[in-house]
């Protein structure tokens, strides 16, 4: 049976990589949307929802990174922006993207509070 410290290893790993698809994702829809708006002359409205989606992508890898390093505020600051990313994700029309980044950031969110209170004594 492996022990406590391999499953949160392995638990930890495991949240870096779905961060990081997560991030990776954001930026392919952020690159989509911006090249989408801008052939349509919304310059600057693209500029502006770019500018935020790149920058959700960049917390995604951001958390993910720093949670995998082990740093005690990095979970608060990773269920913080996640809350915040779910929240958002109703605040549009609600569509297949939205969908698989919801079920993304649940996922995420489910192994999060899975390993807190072992996480935040070992960090």
């Amino acid at each position: 049976m492996p022990k406590k410290k391999d499953r949160l290893e392995a638990k930890i790993r495991l949240l870096r990589n779905l961060f990081v698809l997560n991030a990776i994702l954001w930026f392919g829809l952020a690159t989509y949307l911006v090249v989408e708006m801008v052939s349509f002359g919304n310059g600057l409205p693209a500029i502006l929802v770019g500018f935020f989606m790149y920058l959700n992508s960049g917390g995604m890898l951001f958390s993910g990174i720093m949670l995998h390093k082990r740093k005690r505020w990095a979970y608060p600051f990773g269920l913080v922006f996640l809350f915040a990313n779910i929240l958002l994700t109703f605040t549009d029309q609600f569509g297949v993207m939205d969908l698989i980044t919801l079920v993304l950031d649940l996922v995420i969110l489910a192994v999060l509070i899975s390993i807190g209170r072992l996480y935040l004594s070992r960090a």
